[in-house]
């Protein structure tokens, strides 16, 4: 049974006896894969640090048939500090769940892997906003499947935008004032809320940390971006909704989105 050396990140794990769990793990190499920690959950056993969810360590793994085994782990980090807040914690999930869809097991990923782990340790830094580390982690997600918006001209036919532009799920990004009546969903936003997407996406993860939004340009953000993700991949996401809800119920966030009905209804 050969051995297989690799990096990884801890995206879930479920526990099947007293002492063992199955781990779901993150690769660059082989994307995502699962394998049985044997004892992991003895205090004293050599894979209890490995076997957390969001660690990042180097793993050794037995494979046997369809199925790995994990022998060794020699943690890098454990991205701890993710725990010590709710907000953290929550955008955190945001990512892992995001990464999961990601992935499908045999295919590699080191531009996600590396996105990935560079997001969870910006998360640990309680100067950063996580709710920004994790929209721009989602936005680059997106763009390395291939899967961001067109938004910097009508995603119909090319046209520059007006000074009010509209956007639709359906068609795949802005539209133009005569491409939007074909579509039911299209709605107008903010010019703001499109120049904070195109500099997300174009910003490395150190401007990001200190890019701040205003107060009415982010909730329409945040709502346009949940309703682009849930299009785009096709599900929704627990910790996404979760945030959403938190802000809609306690927060009451102005600056929804401006939403005008299609004339032709």
């Amino acid at each position: 049974m050969p051995l297989v050396k690799t990096y990884g990140i801890v995206l879930r794990y479920a526990n099947f006896s007293e002492t063992s769990r199955m781990v779901t793990l993150f690769t660059p190499g082989m994307g995502r894969i699962s394998a049985a920690a044997k004892g992991c959950r003895r205090p004293k056993s050599p894979l209890f640090n490995g076997c957390e969810l969001y660690t990042f360590g180097e793993y050794i793994l037995r494979e046997n048939r369809d199925r790995y085994l994990m022998t060794q782990v020699s943690v890098v980090e454990s991205f701890y500090a993710l725990r010590n807040n709710l907000d953290t914690l929550t955008c955190a999930s945001q990512i892992r769940e995001v990464a999961e869809v990601m992935l499908t097991e045999g295919q590699p990923r080191p531009q996600l892997f590396v996105l990935t782990a560079r997001c969870l340790a910006a998360l640990c830094q309680e100067e950063n906003d996580p709710w920004m580390i994790s929209l721009y982690y989602q936005m680059q997600a997106l763009q390395l499947e291939g899967l961001f918006p067109q938004i910097d001209r009508c995603c119909e036919c090319g046209a520059p935008l007006e000074e009010s532009p509209w956007y639709s799920c359906q068609a795949g990004g802005a539209l133009c004032p005569i491409c939007r009546l074909r579509y039911a969903d299209a709605h107008t936003v903010l010019p703001g809320t499109l120049a904070s997407m195109r500099l997300l996406l174009g910003a490395d993860l150190e401007r990001v940390r200190i890019l701040r939004l205003s107060k009415q340009i982010r909730p329409q953000l945040e709502e346009l971006w949940r309703e682009t993700l849930f299009h785009q991949l096709e599900q929704s996401f627990g910790a996404v909704e979760f945030v959403h809800k938190l802000r809609d119920h306690v927060y009451h966030p102005v600056g929804a989105l401006d939403r005008k009905k299609d004339p032709r209804a």
